[in-house]
């Protein structure tokens, strides 16, 4: 049974680069590489210098929640300068090992949950792949308190863990950054529907407001050109975008480069007006693709 736990084991840790492939570009991507990277760094320390785990697990927890994309960095320099004050006295007290790794998993678990309220205020979805990495973090938390309890016990079921690993991992990349867990669906306020329903009815000088001109280079925009634009129209910063839509900022600057070239214009206020002005043909592009996909 151990050869197949290390063979499942070393499966295990080469599928953890495999969800780099879908957060490329993303805010978490450097938190990915740190978590591919942990155990094979483990074993280095493990095996070629007798580094005892004792050390490892709270300087690994630190690790992920320094790679976390948190705006105040205060929190977790302060994180880390607690695990190097505790580290020497490890060996002497079991417990603070245990103590300090669940104490940092917390904040990373909180962390998750603040960015699941986030996008549920900005667009009431869910990106799948949070609650999967909330679940590793609470799993992870677990097996790391039983290595210090009950090792016999941890020893005895370490497959299902693995098998939750595995599982985990493929689910991570299923997902990626994209996939999200719409939970209400885009409301429209009656007065906007009113105002559609009488367009017929209401001045010619009005008619453009709802009528699709073919010409009009807003309706030659991608998708993602459109969500970056819209995002510009509500006030939120190439940060916030890049965080509301999980891309870098770099390819924030690049959408808005092809949004200038695009629609002939010079400025990024000249673009934030724009898409002030233009408000209103996004509700129709949305009510236009929500009758396409009908």
């Amino acid at each position: 049974m151990i050869p197949v736990l290390k063979v499942f084991g070393l499966v295990n840790v080469a599928l953890m680069f495999l969800p780099q492939l879908k957060f490329r570009g993303t805010k978490y991507f450097h938190y990915f590489i740190v978590l591919a990277l942990l155990d094979p760094f483990f074993l280095l320390l493990h095996f070629a210098f007798n580094i005892t785990s004792f050390h490892y697990m709270p300087i690994a927890t630190a690790i992920l929640l320094f790679a976390l994309p948190v705006k105040d960095r205060k929190y977790v320099l302060l994180a880390i300068v607690s695990i190097i004050l505790v580290l020497p006295h490890i060996s002497e007290y079991n417990f603070l090992a245990p103590l300090t790794t669940v104490i940092i998993s917390a904040l990373i678990i909180n962390y998750f949950f603040e960015q699941i309220l986030f996008d549920y205020k900005s667009s009431h979805a869910i990106p799948l792949f949070l609650p999967v990495l909330i679940l590793c973090t609470v799993v992870d938390s677990i097996k790391i308190s039983l290595y210090y309890s009950n090792l016999p016990f941890l020893t005895e079921y370490y497959i299902w863990f693995l098998v939750f690993g595995f599982i985990s991992t493929l689910l991570l990349f299923y997902f990626g950054a994209g996939k999200k867990l719409q939970l209400k669906a885009l409301h429209v306020h009656e007065n906007d529907l009113k105002e559609e329903k009488n367009d017929d009815l209401g001045p010619l000088e009005n008619l453009h407001i709802y009528k699709i001109d073919k010409n009009d280079p807003f309706y030659e925009l991608t998708n993602a050109e459109l969500r970056v634009l819209e995002l510009l129209g509500e006030g939120c910063k190439s940060t916030e975008i890049a965080e509301r839509l999980f891309i870098s900022k770099k390819t924030v600057y690049f959408h808005c480069g092809k949004l200038k070239e695009k629609l002939n214009i010079n400025s990024s206020r000249s673009l934030t007006k724009y898409s002030i002005e233009n408000s209103h043909k996004f509700i129709k592009k949305h009510q236009t693709g929500k009758s396409a996909s009908a």
